[in-house]
């Protein structure tokens, strides 16, 4: 998503009042030795295997790369709060590196 503000604003304008807004989307690693082991996997041993079995390391770098400057979960709790939803959470998966975002439009 290019706006992702914008694009949650359109996902909440079109439910149904009482509906859910879910999304599942890369998130950066809270801060400790498995975001450090995270990084480095994600970084360094995706890409090469993408190199060994794809033939196509930079299809394999683009993602971490691009993931480092995605919203936190908490930024985009925030965010899904700024449009008017409520009931917000997060469920962290894949190590805490992939989050499942909530909301009940009002």
């Amino acid at each position: 998503m290019a706006d992702v503000p914008a694009a949650i604003a359109e996902m909440a304008r079109v439910v149904a009042p009482g509906g859910r807004v879910t999304t599942l989307e890369l998130t950066p690693m809270p801060p400790g030795l498995r975001a450090t082991l995270g990084r480095v996997y994600f970084h360094h041993v995706v890409p090469l295997l993408g190199q060994v079995v794809a033939g196509d390391r930079s299809a394999y770098t683009y993602l971490p790369n691009s993931v480092d400057y995605f919203l936190t979960a908490d930024g985009l709790a925030e965010v899904y709060r700024a449009v008017g939803l409520a009931n917000v959470g997060y469920c962290r998966l894949g190590m805490g590196g992939v989050a499942l975002h909530y909301g009940v439009k009002p």
